[in-house]
C-alpha cells in the first residue's frame, strides 16, 4: 500500500510539468478516488494520532499574543487618529482618517467579540 501510494505520487508529480486540461482532470479524479478509499482514510487517521491538543499553558500564551496584538493595533490607531486630528496637516493628510477609523472600529469589534458568549449559551 505504501509503495503503491508513493508510485502514484511520483507519477503525478512527474506529469505536472506538461499538464494540459485533460491531464489535470485525470489527476483530480485519481486524487479523489485515492482520498475516498477506506485505506487512505485509515492511513490519515493513523498519521494524525501523534498530534495532541496543545497544553493549557500554550493556549493561554497564544491567547495573550492574539489579544495583545489587537490591543496594540487599537492603541496605535487611536494615537494615529488623535495625531491626525489635532496635529496633522489638514490640507495634505498622510493617512486618511476613514482608514484609521475603519481599523479602530474593526479592532474594537474583535475585542468586544471575545467577551460575547457563543450563541445558545446564556
Amino acid at each position: 500500500m505504501q509503495q503503491e501510494t508513493e508510485d502514484h505520487a511520483n507519477a503525478l508529480i512527474g506529469s505536472l510539468g506538461s499538464a494540459d486540461a485533460a491531464t489535470w482532470q485525470e489527476i483530480g479524479s485519481k486524487l479523489s478516488a485515492a482520498a475516498s478509499s477506506p485505506e487512505a482514510r485509515a492511513a490519515l487517521v493513523q498519521g494524525s494520532r501523534g498530534l495532541d491538543q496543545p497544553s493549557q499553558g500554550t493556549r493561554n500564551w497564544l491567547w495573550a499574543v492574539v489579544v495583545g496584538a489587537f490591543a496594540f493595533v487599537l492603541v496605535a490607531s487611536v494615537m494615529a487618529i488623535i495625531v491626525g486630528v489635532f496635529v496633522g496637516a489638514r490640507s495634505n493628510p498622510v493617512v486618511k482618517s476613514d482608514l484609521l477609523l475603519s481599523i479602530f472600529t474593526a479592532t474594537v469589534g474583535f475585542l468586544a467579540g471575545l467577551f460575547v458568549p457563543p450563541p445558545g449559551k446564556e
